[in-house]
């Protein structure tokens, strides 16, 4: 049994580098699966069926090269077509970059090993977005995809042109911005491109679908969000006018506050100062009386001190002929006084 390898992509449209990667795993390989992503969230150009189809020519004269279409997991996919290895082209480090990553992962799932391929020099600048995006524009493509490719491209551009022509041609009418155009032509025209690319527009519907829905709810969220600013704002004045009542109220607060201790500060001192006057009345008639005392006890003292010194002193003649008693002289000193 030989050795099969698995090429896959998206091949939106399929171009030349891609069918140089395919030819060059067809020589090296047994058999070669060309895997056709269907991936609809991507929004190819092309049906799954017209990207096949459109392989399936170019790869026509590779009688070991088959075309499949697929979803899901590629590893699940190349375990069903009998693959060995995932051959996949590189053009730059960029593509490296993000390839190594999948090739560690599909061989952490599956076992399967990738085999990066170096892209042609001719080719390494060439993608399928690209060359639609030179398409799209009307620029040539020829020789950077099959020519049947090439054809399908071009088709829509140039009945496009010719429609363009047709109206800048058409007879105007007078005082008007209107002009005379042949129906049939034009459905005529109308009718083979969407004949010959039906895909496309439908796939041009879902995009001015998706876009008018997008616009729609784009117009919701800028209205809500218009909403909420103003919401925010009231709310957000009715904060700064309850802080500044609050600053209001609290600075009365404070002064009255300040005031009260100025009032109850001179209350105190009043009330102090009353006191200290009262002390100091009873003070100094306490002082007086004590003075008072005094006078009359050291005056007291005077004369127990003289009576002393009479009592220590000789008895005189007379006192002992009239028997004077010192004790009664010092009582009747004490009477007179």
């Amino acid at each position: 049994m030989g050795l099969t390898a698995l090429c896959p992509g998206t091949f939106d449209p399929v171009t030349n580098g891609h069918l140089d990667i395919i030819g060059r795993t067809s020589a090296t390989f047994d058999a070669v699966v060309v895997g056709v992503l269907e991936n609809p969230s991507k929004r190819p150009v092309f049906t799954v069926e017209e990207r096949v189809a459109m392989l399936e020519e170019a790869c026509s004269t590779m009688p070991n090269v088959t075309v499949r279409p697929f979803s899901g997991l590629l590893v699940t996919f190349a375990r069903e077509q009998g693959a060995t290895s995932i051959v996949k082209g590189l053009r730059a480090v960029s593509d490296y970059e993000y390839e190594i990553q999948m090739a560690q992962m599909n061989l952490r799932l599956s076992g399967v090993e990738t085999l990066f391929m170096a892209t042609n020099p001719t080719w390494s600048f060439l993608s399928s977005s690209l060359v639609k995006e030179v398409a799209h524009f009307g620029g040539d493509v020829e020789g950077l995809v099959p020519d049947h490719v090439c054809k399908r491209l071009m088709d829509l551009a140039g009945r496009l042109q010719e429609l363009l022509e047709m109206v800048r041609e058409a007879k105007s009418m007078p005082l008007s911005s209107s002009a005379l155009l042949n129906r049939d032509e034009v459905l005529e025209m109308l009718q083979e491109m969407q004949e010959t690319l039906p895909e496309e527009i439908k796939q041009a519907r879902w995009i001015v679908k998706d876009r008018e829905d997008l616009l729609g709810k784009a117009r919701h969220e800028a209205e809500r969000i218009v909403e909420q600013a103003h919401e925010d704002q009231l709310r957000m004045a009715r904060k700064e006018e309850v802080v500044q009542r609050a600053k209001e109220e609290a600075d009365r607060i404070v002064a009255d506050a300040g005031q009260q201790a100025l009032d109850a500060r001179a209350e105190a001192e009043a009330y102090v100062d009353a006191r200290l006057a009262q002390f100091e009345i009873a003070l100094r008639r306490i002082l007086e009386e004590s003075q008072s005392a005094s006078r009359a006890l050291a005056k007291t003292l005077d004369q127990v001190e003289v009576g002393r010194d009479r009592l220590r002193s000789p008895t005189t003649a007379a006192e002992q002929e009239f028997g004077a008693d010192p004790e009664a002289q010092l009582f009747d000193a004490e009477e007179d006084r």
